[in-house]
């Protein structure tokens, strides 16, 4: 598949097979995500991956409750029935075989604390490139993908079980 076939038939997965996923798709996707520009090229990302299936099942939850708590609850406000409807729809995440985890990682210290909100657009954006190249390749491998946000870098959110 090219890329541009990938980035048009690429969409958000909610049922996923109950298989491994090969640890060279998963080096693969990886190294798209990485080849990401950044600003100054600062690369401001760690991933972390999770394919212990007791592990993935306590990211998901986490994932699960946040979405449910700080995005239909308090985001955009959405009646109990509607966001019980949502999650019962979502219920088949906590079965993924394996969850990536993109996070920020500000390796560049600025001394002036006035560029502060420039640096995290900045970083921000770049993740979102990053994201994008790895769902993509996975696309493109034949694998499903979804995006949740986390909410604890900005002070929300609980921590994980």
């Amino acid at each position: 598949m090219d890329a541009l076939e990938a980035i048009r038939s690429r969409h958000g997965v909610l049922r996923y097979l109950p298989r491994p996923v090969e640890p060279e798709k998963i080096t693969a996707v990886l190294e798209a995500a990485i080849s990401a520009p950044s600003a100054a090229n600062t690369q401001p990302w760690d991933f972390i991956v999770v394919t212990d299936p007791e592990l993935v099942g306590k990211v998901a939850g986490y994932l699960l409750e946040t979405q449910e708590r700080y995005v239909f609850e308090e985001m955009i406000e959405l009646d109990a029935d509607f966001t019980e409807h949502m999650m019962g729809w979502f219920d088949e995440f906590l079965n993924v075989p394996c969850i990536i985890v993109l996070c920020r990682n500000r390796r560049v210290d600025l001394a002036d604390s006035r560029f502060d909100d420039v640096t995290r657009a900045w970083d921000l954006c770049t993740l979102g490139g990053a994201m994008a190249n790895l769902m993509t390749a996975a696309t493109a491998l034949g694998l499903g993908t979804r995006w949740f946000g986390g909410f604890l870098a900005d002070g929300g959110g609980r921590k994980a079980r």
